[in-house]
């Protein structure tokens, strides 16, 4: 029986559902750490320990499971909680913003899935509060951690600034009505 295209959150619990390569990837996280190349089981020690200590913050991340299988996944925060991208020239990423540090689909590319990620990231990015998602994106390929540019111009992004091969692409977020309370509870304070 099938069971079809599903998202889960990731926690500290579900680590073993990642995509074998992000399970151990630490490029965003521990920049210091990842440029060491570290061994596998080290890398997946210092993931769980980061993933942990951010739990129930902005951080999140999306695993996609097609019939159970994991097929792609997707990791966000507010900018501050990825040392790394502050080194990219055409950042850094805006503070108003959920910042996707990767977008990981490669064996179903073309099909949708990260599409579909995206649409899951940008309403909890408009849930807690965030303006607008951003990420890096690449014009000449496709081997970087958020995928081509053409890819995020197709989902409505558009380029802030590019430089070195890369772009910082970004994608207002209509206001959520569910949370307009928020503004007004902002604004009240103010006047006080």
């Amino acid at each position: 029986m099938a069971m079809g295209l599903t998202f889960i959150n990731l926690d500290v619990g579900n680590l073993d559902k990642l995509p074998s390569h992000c399970s151990a990837c630490v490029y965003w996280e521990h920049p210091v750490e990842f440029n060491k190349q570290l061994e596998r089981s080290k890398a997946i020690e210092l993931k769980a320990k980061w993933v942990h200590g951010h739990e129930g913050s902005t951080f999140g991340g999306l695993i996609a499971l097609l019939d159970g299988a994991s097929i792609g996944f997707c990791q966000f925060a507010g900018s501050p909680f990825f040392p790394n991208a502050v080194e990219y020239s055409c950042g850094p990423p805006s503070l108003d913003s959920l910042f996707v540090a990767c977008l990981y689909v490669p064996e179903a590319r073309g099909q949708g899935f990260g599409s579909q990620l995206i649409s899951h990231v940008e309403a909890e990015a408009a849930a807690k509060g965030f303006k607008a998602v951003e990420t890096f994106a690449r014009r000449a390929s496709e081997n970087n951690p958020s995928g081509p540019i053409g890819f995020w111009a197709k989902a409505g992004y558009r380029i802030l600034r590019e430089r070195d091969g890369f772009a910082l692409m970004r994608k207002e977020l209509t206001k959520n009505p569910k949370y307009d309370w928020l503004n007004s509870f902002s604004t009240n304070a103010q006047d006080d």
